[in-house]
C-alpha cells in the first residue's frame, strides 16, 4: 500500500480504535450480569458485580439526600391507598373469614345462625377502610423505624445482577451512547497528530504507543466529559457543562420512575415491612389494631366477649396476618396497583432531585461512573496498544 494512503487512513483507523475502546469500556461496565468463565478464569460487568454497594451508594446520594421513608408515607394519597386494599380484600373476605373464623372455633362458628355469621361479614366488610386507615396511620407514624430504603434497595440488587445495570440505562442511555460515539469524534483528530508524529519521527513504537494513548484517553475523558464540570463554563460564547448534569431536570423524572419499579413497588416495601429487622413490633401493632376494631366495630358484642373469654382474640389475629400476607402480597405485585399508589411518591423525588445543587445532583451518577474506573482505563489502553500495532504492521509494513 502507498505510504501517502496509509497516512490518510491513520486519522480514520485512530477514530475506529477511539470508538471501538470506548464500546468495550461500556461493555465491560455493565455486561455480563453473571460471571462467565470456567472456574475463576471469566468476567463479570463491574456494576454487576459490585452492585449492592453500588446501590446503596446510590441511594445514599440520591434518595436518602431528599426525602426519608415518612416523606414518602405522607405523600402517599390516603384514599386511594385504602381503595385499592379494600378493592384487594373485598372479592375474597367471606370465604377468608369463614375460613379463618372456623379453623380457630370449629364448631362455635359452623353452629352459629346464618344472621350471625352475616352479620360479621357485614361489619367486617363495613370496617375495613377504617382499618386500613387507623394501621396507615399508625405505620406513617413510625415510617423511619419501619422502612429501610438502603436495605430495601440492596436486597433486590443482591436478587437481580442486572437490575442495577437497568436502572442506569434506564436513566443515563443517552450519555451512554455519547461515551461510545465520542471515541471517534477524540480520535479522528488525534489519529491526525499521529499522522503528523509518525512522517516526522516514523519509529516503530510511534504508532503503538499513540494507539494506547488515544484508548486510554479517550475512555478518560468521555467518563470526565459525562459529569464535569458540574457547572456551566462560559469560554468564547459557548457553554460547557457535564451532559448528565445538563439534564438534571429530564434524568430527575427517568430516575424516579425507573427506581420505584424497581426497588420501591408496594411489594417490596411491605414485604420488608413484615420481614424486617422489625417484623415483631409491626405484628404487635397490627394484632394491637386487629383488636381494637375487633372489640369495636367488628363483632357482636356477645361474640366478641365469648371470644374474649377464650382468650383467642390475639390468636386470631395472627392467622388473619398470615392470611393476609398469603392473599394480599400476589395481587400486589401486580403494576396498576403499585404505579399508581407511587405516583405521589414519583413526583415528590423528582421535584426534590431536580432541585438539587449541580455538585449534589452529581453525586447520583459519579460513584457509578468512577467505580473501577482505572479498569476501563487500562483496557482501553491495552487494545488501543494492539491496534496501533496492526497499523503499524498492515499499513506500513513494519514491525516492532
Amino acid at each position: 500500500m502507498p505510504d501517502f494512503l496509509g497516512y490518510l487512513l491513520v486519522p480514520l483507523l485512530t477514530g475506529l480504535i477511539g470508538w471501538s475502546t470506548n464500546w468495550v469500556g461500556v461493555r465491560i461496565m455493565l455486561y455480563p450480569a453473571e460471571f462467565k468463565g470456567i472456574w475463576y478464569i471469566g468476567w463479570q460487568g463491574i456494576i454487576p458485580r459490585l452492585r449492592v454497594r453500588l446501590t446503596r451508594g446510590l441511594v445514599q446520594h440520591s434518595i436518602a439526600e431528599v426525602c426519608t421513608p415518612a416523606d414518602m408515607l405522607q405523600a402517599v394519597d390516603d384514599a386511594d391507598a385504602i381503595f385499592e386494599i379494600s378493592r384487594l380484600i373485598y372479592p375474597d373476605m367471606e370465604d377468608w373469614l369463614d375460613e379463618l373464623l372456623s379453623k380457630q372455633y370449629g364448631a362455635y362458628w359452623n353452629l352459629a345462625p346464618t344472621l350471625v355469621r352475616r352479620q360479621v361479614f357485614a361489619m367486617m366488610r363495613k370496617q375495613v377502610p377504617d382499618f386500613a386507615e387507623s394501621l396507615l396511620e399508625e405505620i406513617r407514624k413510625r415510617a423511619d423505624e419501619f422502612i429501610n430504603i438502603e436495605d430495601i434497595a440492596a436486597a433486590e440488587a443482591e436478587r437481580r445482577p442486572d437490575v442495577l445495570t437497568k436502572v442506569l440505562l434506564g436513566m443515563a442511555q443517552q450519555e451512554m451512547r455519547f461515551i461510545i460515539r465520542s471515541g471517534l469524534y477524540i480520535g479522528i483528530p488525534l489519529g491526525c497528530i499521529q499522522a503528523v508524529a509518525w512522517y516526522l519521527y516514523p519509529n516503530s513504537l510511534v504508532l503503538p504507543l499513540f494507539g494506547l494513548l488515544v484508548g486510554a484517553f479517550t475512555n478518560w475523558l468521555a467518563l470526565k466529559i459525562l459529569m464535569h464540570p458540574s457547572r456551566p463554563v462560559h469560554f468564547m460564547g459557548f457553554s460547557f457543562q457535564g451532559l448528565f448534569i445538563a439534564r438534571q431536570q429530564e434524568v430527575a423524572v427517568d430516575f424516579t420512575r425507573i427506581f420505584t419499579e424497581n426497588f420501591l413497588t408496594i411489594r417490596q416495601v411491605i414485604q420488608f415491612v413484615w420481614n424486617g429487622e422489625r417484623k415483631d413490633e409491626v405484628r404487635k401493632m397490627v394484632k394491637r389494631q386487629f383488636r381494637r376494631t375487633a372489640e369495636k366495630k367488628f363483632f357482636t358484642a356477645s361474640l366478641y366477649r365469648l371470644l374474649k373469654i377464650r382468650g383467642d382474640i390475639d390468636e386470631m389475629a395472627g392467622e388473619a396476618i398470615d392470611g393476609a400476607e398469603d392473599r394480599l402480597l400476589p395481587h400486589l405485585e401486580r403494576d396498576d396497583i403499585s404505579t399508581r399508589l407511587l405516583s405521589p411518591v414519583n413526583g415528590l423525588l423528582t421535584r426534590r432531585i431536580s432541585e438539587l445543587s449541580p455538585q449534589r445532583y452529581q453525586q447520583l451518577l459519579l460513584p457509578l461512573v468512577k467505580q473501577d474506573e482505572w479498569i476501563v482505563v487500562t483496557v482501553g489502553a491495552v487494545l488501543g496498544f494492539f491496534a496501533g500495532t496492526a497499523q503499524l504492521v498492515f499499513l506500513f509494513g513494519g514491525s516492532l
